[in-house]
């Protein structure tokens, strides 16, 4: 449960899920449920936050995509 808590704390209003505009605050604060989805078993919350902006930044994903490509397996 711990690292799921470090993960949506690194995420939440920090990370971007909408590069489309970027200075909008909104596109950095995430519905609980998407944080969950990503977060939930994750062992290494920097790691699956890396996995996820790297997704989005860099491999031109969507937010759901990457969050189901980079999301920890129970």
């Amino acid at each position: 449960m711990e690292m799921k808590k470090s993960c949506e704390e690194v995420v939440q209003d920090n990370i971007l899920w909408r590069l489309d505009e970027p200075g909008d605050s909104a596109s950095k604060h995430w519905q609980q449920k998407n944080l969950d989805d990503l977060c939930a078993c994750t062992t290494d919350p920097y790691a699956t936050v890396n996995c996820f902006q790297t997704q989005v930044n860099n491999n031109g994903k969507i937010w759901q995509e990457a969050i189901a490509m980079c999301r920890a397996k129970p």
